[in-house]
């Protein structure tokens, strides 16, 4: 038996499944078996969908005819048998777009379709009124523009002004920190002040020292005439250069001390005669 070749057939079928597949994700468009099962189930889904679309558009255009037709005194199911009985032969899809692109049109129709059932005419009066509000708040609106535009404008003129009034307030700011550098430089006087106060001080006590120690020597308590210029000489260690004269008042202090010896010799004599 010859073998048999499948030529471009194999190649054709296979082009036309990948040419249907086009724009699908991935291998979904590339390769054949994946595409095939994509295809195949989006055709189902497109045979579904349009016998669904019809359907939905037919709702969509039921209610804007209803919305319209209400907005003339009419229910939907109202309106749509006085047409018929009108003979008028137009689809819900005219309808529908009368209804949104034509109100004129559509009242007519609406008229029409209500002497065909025979029914009055609704009062006029709740449309004119309604057009009547509609009417003045469009008025109302278009003075409320210049109005606002006024306003801002004497906002605006309201701030400049305010802002040329701060500004002297600013120059009055400007002067403070003028006052507060005399005041920043008038602070360190005092400062020098105290701090040369403070070295008199420191000088005044150490130069005393020194007759207080005389008195000390004079009074017959030798140790303590001792220790004092000692410690006045720790001071003057401490206060600097001025501290050198209490230096010279040494010799006189240990000169005073060594006086109340005769006295003590006198005692000691008056003691011995007593006992004696």
């Amino acid at each position: 038996m010859a073998r048999v070749r499948r030529g471009n057939v194999r190649k054709n079928r296979r082009k036309k499944i990948l040419k249907q597949a086009k724009g699908y994700y991935g291998l979904k468009s590339r390769g054949h078996r994946i595409a095939k099962q994509a295809v195949d189930r989006s055709l189902v889904f497109a045979y579904r969908d349009r016998r669904q679309k019809k359907r939905q558009l037919r709702a969509l255009w039921i209610v804007r005819i209803n919305a319209a037709a209400r907005e003339h005194g009419l229910s939907y199911s109202r309106f749509v048998a006085g047409l018929k009985a009108a003979g008028s032969t137009l689809d819900r899809k005219v309808l529908a777009d009368l209804a949104v692109r034509d109100a004129e049109g559509f009242a007519r129709l609406a008229a029409m379709a209500r002497e065909a059932l025979g029914e009055p005419a609704p009062a006029d009066e709740a449309p004119k009124a309604k057009k009547a509000e509609a009417k003045k708040a469009e008025a109302e609106k278009g003075e409320a523009k210049p109005v606002v535009k006024e306003t801002r404008k004497a906002a605006e003129t309201g701030e400049a002004g305010t802002a040329e009034e701060s500004k002297p307030a600013k120059a009055k700011t400007s002067e403070k920190p003028a006052e507060d550098e005399g005041k920043a430089e008038a602070k360190p006087e005092p400062k020098a002040e105290k701090s040369a106060a403070k070295a008199a001080k420191r000088s005044e006590p150490k130069a005393e020292a020194a007759p207080a120690t005389e008195d000390a020597g004079e009074a017959g308590t030798g140790e303590a005439a001792g220790k004092a210029p000692k410690k006045g000489a720790a001071k003057a260690g401490a206060g600097g250069g001025e501290a050198k004269p209490a230096a010279k008042t040494k010799a006189p202090a240990k000169a005073e001390a060594a006086e109340p010896e005769p006295e003590a010799e006198g005692d000691a004599e008056a003691e011995a005669k007593a006992g004696g």
